[in-house]
């Protein structure tokens, strides 16, 4: 087993995929760490993002934002979830053990449940304003109790510009719980803003919210379980998806299964057998 950091008194452990940390959690323990960070248990703010090939080819090995979450000032507070099917399968292969797949368009209403019991208000920052009405009468509908403090939806320029203003907006509404949605920029801002937004837990999910409202439909479950969702993905936005997953996809594919190790024991995994050998990881 991986060592494992301790978070509100959860155990965390923490493998790398593809150069980029991955946290392994599953959803009992992610709704330990809400739960605990809500009730002013952990350090705030908590901050959460997801891993897939997307992200590898972002944070990767050798990537332009190699190193962002250990290098950043609240390495403490990052917590990366395991998303893709293939990042899956590799934590799989180098703990000998099933590790859930926590995409952030299943966990959100189970975030969004939890704040609703804790009192917890909830901002959404990023998508369309056209996203946020539906967004509302969503929450409306299945969420009666729950607080939404704001919908922010900045032009890419204010979410560039390293000034206040966002973060101070975010704070003032009084913000508990911030969802964000700023792809390729989330993590960054989250990581320059969370303490000035005044949040408790901030998430960097994509598109969760477009999922939750039905602007964009997952795969079928079974296309799910077959790690295949990428195909339906790119089968229903062909256009915008083409180059991740045709282009940008498979160098990262490739950097995951060469650049995956487990730091406890320093072991790297070899394709295409899937064994293991003791071998100094690369860039150590």
């Amino acid at each position: 087993m991986p060592a494992a950091r301790e978070i509100g008194g959860v155990a965390v452990p923490r493998i790398v995929l593809g150069g980029m940390p991955v946290d392994l959690v599953d959803e009992a323990g992610i709704e330990r760490l809400l739960h605990a960070t809500l009730a002013g248990e952990a350090a705030a703010p908590l901050l959460l993002a997801s891993a897939n090939l997307d992200k590898v080819h972002q944070f990767g090995a050798a990537r332009p934002d190699q190193g962002f979450f250990t290098r950043s000032r609240h390495a403490d507070r990052w917590i990366v979830l395991l998303d893709g099917a293939p990042l899956v399968r590799q934590a799989r292969r180098l703990t000998n053990r099933d590790w859930p797949r926590l995409a952030g368009a299943d966990l959100l209403p189970a975030l969004l449940t939890r704040c609703e019991r804790d009192a917890a208000r909830v901002g959404f920052l990023g998508g369309w304003p056209s996203t946020h009405a539906r967004l509302r009468a969503a929450i409306t509908k299945r969420w009666t109790a729950l607080e939404v403090a704001g919908m922010w939806a900045p032009a890419a320029a204010d979410v560039m510009a390293d000034t206040p203003a966002l973060a101070e907006s975010v704070h003032r509404a009084r913000t508990d719980v911030l969802l964000v949605s700023l792809n390729p920029n989330g993590e960054r801002w989250l990581d320059r803003w969370s303490d000035a937004a005044g949040i408790r837990i901030g998430a960097e999910w994509g598109a969760a919210a477009e999922f939750l409202v039905a602007e964009r439909r997952r795969a079928p479950a079974m296309v799910q379980r077959l790690g295949a969702e990428w195909a339906w993905r790119l089968a229903s936005e062909p256009r915008r998806l083409a180059r991740r997953y045709l282009i940008d996809g498979p160098p990262s594919y490739w950097l995951v299964r060469r650049a995956s190790y487990d730091p406890a024991v320093r072991t790297t995994t070899v394709p295409p057998t899937g064994r293991t050998r003791r071998r100094v990881p690369p860039g150590r």
